[in-house]
Order: C-alpha cells, then sequence, then structure tokens
C-alpha cells in the first residue's frame, strides 16, 4: 500500500480530518455496492439517482416537483425520468395542486416511508458499530461538533462564500 501524499502541506490537521472523512463518504457513495445492497434489504431496488430523490422526498416532502429540481440540482426532465421508476415501484406519488394544476407535488407512499426507514436504521447501525469503542462522552462530544460543523457549513453555503469548484478557489487568490 502506497502512502498518502502530502498536497496540503499548510492546512491544520482538523481541515486535513474532515478532508479525509469527506473522501471517506464520498468513496462509500461511489460505491456502486453500497446502494443497492441496502435497498435491496430494504425491499425496493434504487440507483443512487433514484435513491437521492425518494431521500428528498421523504425528508422535505410532500414538496412540488420545482422544489426537487432546486434540492437536487438537476433539471426538471431529468427529474422526472427518475421520478417514474420510483413511482413505478409505488414509494412515489404525485398529484396536481387543486389550485394550480400547473403545480406537481410529489410525496413519499407509505412504503416509500417504509424503504427509507429501513435503509436508515441499517446505516444507523453502521454508525452505532463504528462508534461501539468509543466512550459515551466522546461519542456526546463528536455528534454536537458534528452538528455545529454541518450547521457552519450550511450557513457559509447559504451566504453564497462556500468554494464550490477548485476554478473558484483559483481565481479568488489570483484576483486579490
Amino acid at each position: 500500500m502506497s502512502t498518502e501524499r502530502d498536497d496540503q502541506p499548510d492546512a491544520s490537521p482538523e481541515v486535513l480530518a474532515v478532508a479525509r472523512y469527506n473522501e471517506l463518504i464520498t468513496k462509500n457513495l461511489r460505491n456502486t455496492r453500497v446502494l443497492p445492497d441496502l435497498a435491496e434489504q430494504s425491499g425496493a431496488r434504487l440507483t443512487r439517482a433514484t435513491f437521492e430523490l425518494l431521500a428528498v422526498i421523504y425528508r422535505y416532502g410532500p414538496l412540488r416537483v420545482s422544489e426537487l429540481v432546486q434540492r437536487v440540482g438537476v433539471d426538471q426532465s431529468t427529474i422526472s425520468r427518475q421520478i417514474r421508476p420510483l413511482e413505478e415501484l409505488g414509494l412515489v406519488v404525485r398529484s396536481e395542486d387543486a389550485a394550480d394544476r400547473r403545480v406537481v407535488w410529489l410525496d413519499a407512499t407509505d412504503a416509500g416511508m417504509d424503504v427509507m426507514r429501513r435503509i436508515r436504521r441499517r446505516v444507523n447501525r453502521n454508525v452505532e458499530a463504528a462508534l461501539a469503542s468509543w466512550s459515551p462522552a466522546d461519542r456526546e462530544t463528536f455528534g454536537k461538533l458534528l452538528e455545529r460543523f454541518r450547521q457552519s457549513v450550511l450557513d457559509l453555503a447559504a451566504a453564497q462564500a462556500f468554494e464550490t469548484t477548485p476554478a473558484a478557489s483559483k481565481s479568488s487568490k489570483t484576483s486579490k
């Protein structure tokens, strides 16, 4: 096994730790076996894209298609194509707005909510296993700090100060 390259010598140990954690999460999300295994064990066949939509609809639904487009960051035609299999599986239901027939609402069905609950329970068991050797005080501190970090990232994103691309980072440094 090769050693890790220190390509960020000016980054603090805390920043590097968060970067490594992000890499781990990204690797798990990219792992083509993790999601299908979780979904299949929960009684549904989902792709990464359909799982993401179901998760957002489960968490924020009922919601308009336009809001789902905004939350996921893809165009409406892509959303429509990806919603169809969720409807066919009986995990999501589409309905028209009574006041404005142009508005389409999406919500998780009971079956969709059940699938998401089972997936979340499985994920939670994995987190519990990862934290099993930690003291209760360490677990509590970690949870509080992680939530505080999450909120800081959300605050930065809301203020549009969060650098999302290397190009944005480079251009802001060169323009100073």
